[in-house]
């Protein structure tokens, strides 16, 4: 847009010019003023954040508040989730008895069952929280400056110290592709009677090592397991991890799911707030939950995502996302420049 149309002079990066992602993204040139140029899920999203706490709370609703990503349904779409002895692998709602109802809003894509967004979840597709050894590829500039991965040697440490002797060989897998760190009360109160890993664990969830790793006592953990380049990402993952083992949600479990209204303190969270909420079918699923934290943008905070379930009240037409400290980003949009206003 600068200079006259037929002038292309300008338009590239000199080799001086050029900078990495790492570069535009350092910790260090992120301020309020200057909140760097990418964006991250925001961790007040967590499930058991003190925020999306508040906003159940606020609402009067008697369980939990999360986002969670379920393809049968178009972005933006609140749902109940409840706890449902169905016939699935995996747990039924015997098993994991604290497991409290759920109101979620659809932020994400490619799950076929509920995938609940928490700390520690699994790093999914597009991993943007941390290297995790050769299991996945490394992120440009990662979310967490300490994971639960193999390069944690203190939270490898405190897992050899629950009799997990083979956890730095086996935590990278077991956060790639086995939903992440798993464990609950119910499962640590059943450790602590004299139960084995596997006999306490939910049935469908692994907590032998290869097919899975669960804590068992969440203070210390969650503690050990994240640190994020923002302290307010480390904050948000920790609640969310003590969340998810009070009230057993860190384990994958059978559910039923039923269309409802968007809560308004839900949406006040999320920032994609229908214009009428309850703009939305009554439809019910039989299903089960899985668990994720890939740290990317979520789709549902591109607008050309959105609009299926739309319209959205002005200016609220995408879900919140963060900069690499973990503050959200808000923006209004600017004039292109012209010949009276040229690039600066």
């Amino acid at each position: 847009m600068c200079g006259a149309d037929d002038d292309v002079r300008g338009l590239y990066c000199a080799e001086s010019e050029k900078q990495s992602c790492a570069d535009i993204l350092s910790p260090s040139s992120i301020n309020p003023a200057s909140p760097g140029g990418a964006g991250w899920m925001s961790p007040t999203l967590m499930l058991g954040s003190s925020e999306m706490v508040a906003a159940a709370a606020a609402d009067g609703y008697d369980g939990a508040y999360a986002v969670v990503t379920f393809d049968k349904l178009p972005l933006g779409t609140c749902i109940e989730v409840t706890p449902s002895s169905g016939s699935s692998q995996f747990a039924p709602s015997s098993a994991v008895p604290l497991a409290p109802k759920l109101k979620a809003q659809i932020f994400n894509t490619a799950a076929s069952a509920v995938d609940v967004y928490m700390a520690g979840g699994g790093l999914g597709a597009y991993n943007g929280c941390s290297a995790a050894g050769s299991e996945t590829a490394v992120p440009p500039v990662p979310f967490y400056s300490k994971y639960a991965t193999s390069a944690n040697t203190d939270f490898v440490s405190h897992l050899q110290s629950i009799g997990y002797s083979n956890a730095g060989s086996q935590l990278d897998s077991v956060v790639t592709w086995q939903g992440g760190i798993r464990g609950g009360a119910t499962y640590a109160a059943c450790i602590a009677s004299g139960g084995s890993k596997q006999a306490c664990a939910p049935p469908g969830n692994g907590c032998n090592g290869g097919g899975g790793i669960c804590i068992e006592d969440a203070e210390t953990a969650c503690a050990l397991a994240f640190e994020g380049v923002g302290s307010y990402t480390t904050t948000k993952a920790i609640e969310s991890c003590k969340f998810a083992f009070a009230y057993d949600l860190h384990w994958n479990r059978d559910v039923r799911v039923e269309v409802v209204a968007c809560p308004a303190g839900l949406t006040e969270v999320t920032g994609l707030i229908p214009a009428n909420p309850n703009n939305f079918q009554g439809r019910t699923f039989d299903t089960y939950t899985t668990t994720m934290e890939d740290c990317s943008l979520p789709s549902a905070s591109r607008l050309g995502n959105t609009f299926d379930k739309g319209p959205w009240r002005p200016g609220y037409d995408a879900m919140y996302v963060s900069n690499l400290l973990g503050e959200h980003y808000t923006t209004e949009d600017a004039p292109l420049p012209t010949a009276d206003t040229p690039c600066a």
